[in-house]
């Protein structure tokens, strides 16, 4: 007798484990939504109005080891934050940031087709400053590279087993640039 159930939880777990094999599959990813750059009043200068919020894209590679475990790497464009005004003469820019990242995710079953996730991971992130004189005749363009964390929360729906729908809040920490996409995930 405790050989059949020995037996049977032997079957039982190797059986399980070919079921989480099938699951695990490659990925890919894309998004869009809207970007929304955190500005201090202070960083400001007095005659200078700034559009903050800009349309966001992204685009990822990614490996499901289990229903709730997956690593993803991609590229995240932040979209631009605009000004223009009157400091000193006419002036007008743009900061834009972008970022190739590596995530883990962490995903949990919450209904029927629907799950909830959060992703931590690092970025490489590239922001470009460029701001133009008109009266002066010149623009200014500095670029900064820096390490940063990057995280967010999101909501999936399976339409089948290979193709989800994806809506998640994203953040840069030290760019202190957030979005809300809209996406597509299609496993293989």
């Amino acid at each position: 007798m405790k050989k059949i159930i020995f037996i049977s939880s032997l079957l039982a777990a190797i059986a399980s484990t070919q079921t989480m094999a099938q699951d695990a599959a490659w990925y890919v990813s894309g998004a869009v939504g809207q970007s929304d750059f955190k500005v201090n009043a202070g960083d400001v200068p007095p005659g200078v109005t700034i559009d903050k919020k800009d349309t966001s894209f992204g685009f990822a590679v990614g490996y499901n080891f289990s229903k709730i475990i997956a690593l993803e790497a991609g590229y995240l464009s932040m979209g631009k934050a605009k000004f223009s005004g009157n400091f000193f003469g006419p002036v007008s820019g743009d900061v834009k940031v972008e970022a190739p990242h590596i995530s883990a995710i962490i995903s949990a079953p919450i209904a029927e087709g629907f799950s909830l996730y959060g992703r931590l991971g690092a970025a490489r992130t590239d922001t470009k400053a460029k701001v133009c004189f008109t009266g002066a005749g010149g623009c200014f363009v500095n670029s900064e590279k820096q390490n940063e964390l990057f995280y967010g929360v999101g909501l999936g729906f399976a339409f089948t087993r290979n193709l989800t729908a994806t809506i998640e809040y994203q953040k840069l920490d030290k760019s202190e640039v957030q979005a809300i996409n809209a996406g597509l995930r299609l496993s293989f």
